[in-house]
């Protein structure tokens, strides 16, 4: 029978390759799905034991089964329903906010970022919605920041969503200090005026090539052994 076996260490190892590179931008450690089939509380006790900046998952049964398995770090959870966020505050989770139904369930104690569709196409408040949303963000304490997801598809369509980003991030000067992300593994590898405060790194943590057209950027270890 074959066996997989993970290189947490490597993990570890790719992990501060990527800080080193995007600094001194933060990075978050993407884990969702299982970290993406290498062992999500595993992974995250490694970076949590290296004092990793956030964690990223997708829902909030993900976010609580970290906290139960003791992790301390920041967690963000990005698909969350209005009926998750009493459980998001109670376990200390952000929370990315896509619309208005969840921007009004939110509490004080609820810390959230704010997800923009800015061409993905996929989640969050498109284009039209702006003029509203940044009326209703107004006096909000725990708003902690602001996210975009790039589609991928090529470098002019992704610098088109970076400069839409950088129009909602002017609107958001009477917001207070806001933890501005946008860039995923293929965007931080590739575009240093993408990091801004913090990248999302999924697949490059693992030691996978975001770009399959030409060589990674770093000397990324691959994590699953088999």
């Amino acid at each position: 029978m074959r066996t997989i076996q993970v290189d947490l260490a490597a993990i570890r190892d790719n992990y501060q390759l990527i800080k080193q590179h995007v600094k001194p931008a933060k990075v978050m450690a993407v884990v969702k799905a299982n970290a993406y089939g290498h062992g999500m509380l595993q992974v995250a006790k490694t970076l949590d034991g290296i004092g990793v900046d956030a964690l990223g998952v997708a829902d909030i049964n993900e976010a609580v089964e970290l906290r139960k398995g003791e992790i301390k770090s920041r967690i963000l959870a990005w698909l969350v329903m209005p009926e998750d966020l009493k459980q998001a505050a109670e376990y200390d989770i952000e929370v990315g906010i896509s619309n208005f139904d969840q921007l009004a369930s939110l509490s004080p104690q609820n810390k959230f970022h704010i997800k923009l569709d800015t061409g993905l196409g996929r989640n969050g408040f498109a284009v039209i919605d702006w003029d509203r949303l940044f009326e209703l963000l107004q006096n909000r304490e725990n708003l902690v920041g602001i996210f975009s997801h790039l589609a991928n598809t090529s470098e002019a369509e992704d610098r088109k969503q970076k400069a839409l980003f950088d129009q909602a991030i002017e609107r958001t000067s009477g917001l207070g200090k806001l933890e501005k992300h946008l860039a995923a593994s293929g965007a931080a590898l590739s575009y240093s005026d993408f990091h801004y405060d913090m990248v999302r790194s999924g697949i490059a943590v693992y030691g996978l090539n975001p770009h399959e057209e030409k060589p990674a950027e770093l000397p990324l270890q691959p994590a699953i052994k088999a």
